[in-house]
């Protein structure tokens, strides 16, 4: 006579257990890259802004006038040899005619 068992192995406990952990880690983890990623995007950004700032006060030391558009400057090479950076979260860069600074239409810096 074989006796039926009712209860789990231990094999199958175990891989309950990884199941769940495994899920467990995905819900935690994939929201923090989710927001470190938007982040990183958003510090790129910013740094693009004051790459581009920098380079017009070098235009303006050269030539003693600010440049009229940013374009003189995004698409000179010897301001920006691999060309004009552009925004990873799909903003749009412009100068300001008064203050000759640039700014960002998504982040608002």
């Amino acid at each position: 006579m074989t006796k039926k068992r009712s209860a789990h192995t231990q094999v199958e406990l175990i891989a309950i257990v990884m199941i769940v952990a495994a899920v467990t880690l995905a819900a935690i983890a994939i929201p923090r890259m989710s927001r470190n990623s938007a982040a990183a995007r958003t510090r790129t950004c910013r740094t693009n802004v004051g790459m581009m700032n920098t380079q017009i006060e070098v235009y303006y030391s050269e030539n003693s006038s600010w440049p009229a558009a940013l374009t003189d400057i995004t698409n000179d090479p010897n301001y920006f040899p691999k060309g004009a950076p552009t925004c990873p979260t799909d903003g749009n860069y412009s100068i300001d005619g008064t203050t000759h600074r640039v700014s960002c239409d998504a982040h608002g810096h």
